[in-house]
C-alpha cells in the first residue's frame, strides 16, 4: 500500500475533524515520524520493533488504543488501518454493544428497588425483575 492508498482508506474511517491533521501528516516528507507523534498525542501507543537489530526489514508496528491492540504490521499505515478496523468492531466496555450500535454513555439513574442509583445497563440485585 502506498501513501495515497493509505490516505484514501483512512479518509473513509477517520472522523472529519481529524482528517485534515492526518492528511497533513501524510504530506510531510517525514510523514511516518509526524504520524507517530500525532498518534501518541491522541493516546495511541506506537510500538516499533526492528527484529534484525537495525532499521532494515523486518520491522513490526503495533498500535495500542485502550484495550484494542493490533498485531505487528510491516508498515505504520497498515497498522493504522488494522487499528481502525478493530476499533470499528470493538465492543463497548460499558454496555457491551458492538461498534456501530447506537448507545449512550453510561449515566447514573435512580433505582426504585434500593433507593440508590446505578449506571445504565446495570441491574440492581434488589430488583425483582
Amino acid at each position: 500500500m502506498n501513501k495515497q492508498e493509505a490516505i484514501n482508506t483512512m479518509a473513509r474511517y477517520v472522523p472529519s475533524d481529524l482528517r485534515k491533521q492526518v492528511i497533513d501528516a501524510l504530506g510531510n516528507p517525514e510523514w511516518m515520524k509526524v504520524l507517530q507523534e500525532k498518534l501518541e498525542d491522541m493516546g495511541v501507543e506506537v510500538d516499533i520493533k526492528h527484529f534484525s537489530g537495525d532499521n532494515s526489514y523486518p520491522t513490526a508496528y503495533t498500535l495500542i488504543c485502550g484495550m484494542v491492540k493490533t498485531n505487528g504490521q510491516p508498515t505504520l499505515d497498515l497498522a493504522m488501518i488494522a487499528l481502525i478496523g478493530k476499533l470499528l468492531t470493538a465492543e463497548c466496555p460499558y454496555c457491551h454493544m458492538g461498534a456501530g450500535s447506537i448507545h449512550e454513555e453510561p449515566t447514573l439513574v435512580p433505582c426504585s428497588a434500593c433507593g440508590g442509583a446505578h449506571y445504565t445497563g446495570q441491574r440492581c440485585p434488589l430488583s425483582p425483575s
